[in-house]
């Protein structure tokens, strides 16, 4: 028995020290890997910052995590600290992906229009209405993240028609815009979440780059939209769709 613990003993001691040996040898390569190199603070995107998110709630919400790069290596306006008085009132003017170094122009003013509606910066106010059920029953609210689907028309040769089709023709859907934030909306938020009906079409106000107002404003204005309410965990991507043909991709998944 004695014999028998002495062992688990020496194994457990050679265990450590090969634990010791491999975290030395480690900790020595990245010395030399940045040896003669002067390194810098940065810090790292660890959790995706959605746009708008005010600097006081990414410092907070443990949106970030320090490291260091070498210098030669450093992105312009790669900053080391979001405290501050210059960055206390701002927030960030676009979304900003994990593992991403944080540059300060990625933050700027919440600046009021002169109607009071409050746009980030770089943005542009779109707004566009939506029949129940596509407005998730009026959950969508202000600082909502949204993703916005289409369903258009497509032509035989598979380019979407913005033009509707008495014959029915093939209809598609598809993610137009993957995240969006909201800024303002007509209807409150129901107060019982077991029996939310929503109350007909839904105004809503989204702050948009110039490129995605266009792709918003057409289907708007030539198709059907239809919302998802996002959390800062949901998935939305660019996907190649549905249509009633299988042309951009089947409805029923083979199988299925």
């Amino acid at each position: 028995m004695a014999r028998r613990m002495l062992i688990i003993c020496l194994a457990v001691v050679l265990a450590l020290v090969g634990t010791g040996a491999v975290y030395a040898y480690v900790k020595n390569a990245d010395d030399r890997a940045l040896a003669g190199t002067k390194a810098a603070d940065v810090l790292i995107v660890d959790r995706r910052i959605p746009a708008g998110t005010s600097v006081k709630d990414i410092l907070s919400g443990g949106y970030l995590r320090r490291d260091h790069v070498p210098e030669t290596a450093l992105p312009k306006g790669a900053i080391s600290s979001l405290k501050g008085d210059d960055m206390a009132d701002l927030v960030a003017t676009a979304e900003l992906q994990t593992g991403q170094i944080v540059l300060k122009q990625a933050f700027g003013q919440l600046a009021p229009t002169t109607s009071g509606l409050i746009i980030p910066d770089g943005m542009m106010a779109v707004s566009f209405s939506v029949k129940t059920p596509g407005d998730v029953v009026d959950y969508v609210q202000p600082k909502s993240q949204i993703a916005i689907f289409a369903t258009f028309t497509l032509l035989p040769n598979a380019a979407p028609n913005a033009t509707p089709d008495p014959n029915g023709g093939d209809k598609a859907t598809k993610l137009l815009l993957p995240r969006v934030q909201v800024l303002a909306v007509s209807q409150p938020a129901p107060k019982d979440t077991g029996s939310a009906k929503g109350a007909g079409d839904l105004q809503l106000t989204v702050a948009l780059n110039q490129a995605d107002a266009e792709r918003l404003i057409h289907e708007m204005v030539n198709g059907s939209l239809y919302l998802a309410l996002l959390t800062d965990k949901s998935k939305s991507e660019p996907a190649p769709g549905v249509d009633d043909k299988g042309v951009l991709g089947p409805i029923f998944p083979a199988g299925s």
